[in-house]
C-alpha cells in the first residue's frame, strides 16, 4: 500500500508565505485550503491472509465433515480441487493429492483407507501408498533398539558366534540379523 500525502511543515510553510504576503500588503487574506492527495493502491488479494485465516479456523473447527474440510485444505494451498480429485498423474498432482490425504488421515484418524479414497475418487491402496510414503501407515514395528543394533553389529565383526544365535538371543528371525550385517536396514546406526 502506497500512501502519498503532502507533508504538514510544507502546508505550514505556504500559510506562513500567506500571512507574511498579506502583512506587506496590508491585508491578511485567508489561506486557500490546500488538496492533499492521497494515493492508495489496493492489491485485489490485499485481504487475502485474512481469507486464509478465515478458511483455515473453519477447516480446523469442532465438527467440519471431512469433504468440507478437504475443500477448504484446496482453496488454503491454491490446489484446484477438480485437479486433485481428477485422473491426472503429474508429479505435482500427486504430490499435493498425497499431501491432502496425509491430512485428511491425520485430521479425521477413524476414517478407515476405504472412505478416504471415496472422498478422493481413488482405490484405499492409493490412500494406504501415500500414507506409506509418509511413514504414518506402518505402525512401529522395530524389535531392536539402536544400542541392540550396535550390540549386534560389534558381535557380527568379531566373527564368533553365528547368525542364528545372535537372533535367537535378541528375538528376531536370522535375516533381520543378515540385513544388519549387510547395510540393509539401521544403516545410520554406527
Amino acid at each position: 500500500m502506497s500512501l502519498h500525502v503532502f507533508p504538514s511543515s510544507y502546508e505550514q510553510q505556504l500559510i506562513a508565505g500567506y500571512r507574511g504576503a498579506g502583512e506587506r500588503l496590508g491585508m491578511v487574506p485567508a489561506p486557500k485550503p490546500l488538496h492533499r492527495s492521497v494515493l492508495i493502491h489496493v492489491r485485489p488479494d490485499a485481504n487475502h491472509h485474512v481469507v486464509a485465516w478465515r478458511r483455515w479456523q473453519k477447516m480446523y473447527a469442532q465438527g467440519t465433515m471431512p469433504a468440507e474440510f478437504i475443500r477448504l485444505a484446496c482453496e488454503i494451498r491454491g490446489y484446484d480441487r477438480s485437479v486433485i480429485m481428477g485422473r491426472r498423474r503429474s508429479r505435482s498432482i500427486v504430490m499435493a493429492r498425497y499431501e491432502l490425504i496425509r491430512m485428511t488421515a491425520e485430521r479425521y484418524p477413524k476414517l478407515s483407507s476405504p472412505k478416504l479414497g471415496t472422498l478422493f475418487n481413488r482405490d484405499h491402496t492409493v490412500v494406504l501408498y501415500a500414507l506409506h510414503q509418509d511413514g504414518r501407515a506402518r505402525k512401529n514395528t522395530a524389535k531392536l533398539t539402536p544400542d541392540q543394533v550396535r550390540q549386534i553389529k560389534a558381535r557380527i565383526s568379531s566373527g564368533k558366534e553365528m547368525l542364528k544365535d545372535i537372533a535367537a538371543e535378541f528375538g528376531v528371525v536370522p535375516s533381520t540379523i543378515s540385513n544388519i550385517a549387510h547395510g540393509r536396514v539401521w544403516r545410520g546406526v554406527d
